[in-house]
């Protein structure tokens, strides 16, 4: 019987937003590193994004991540999280390749 409860208690919203979660997390890391490496590091890059489409693009990032993580926990509806997030990584990616 306590199998059957268990398996009662498994929510399929969590998969999806732990997928969210690790994209945002990318997200982030990948911004930042490369906030990081074109002051910190001694590599010249061919082009370089300003520093505050990188700020703005690891914010959108981090907003994604808090969506992700209350669709993880229960507290969000999964399409309404999933279409938020969609949005802000189309919103993110435009900011980026506009700047081209």
């Amino acid at each position: 019987m306590d199998n059957a409860a268990n398996k009662e208690k498994f929510h399929w919203k969590i998969i999806p937003g732990i997928l969210i979660s690790l994209i945002d997390i990318w997200w982030i890391y990948d911004n930042l590193y490369l906030l990081y490496c074109y002051h910190y590091k001694m590599i010249f890059y061919f082009f370089m994004y300003p520093d505050w489409v990188l700020i703005i693009n690891s914010i959108i990032g981090l907003i994604g991540l808090a969506f992700g993580i209350s669709l993880t926990i229960g507290k969000g509806r999964a399409w309404i999280v999933i279409l938020i997030n969609i949005l802000l990584w189309i919103t993110g990616g435009l900011i980026k390749n506009i700047i081209i």
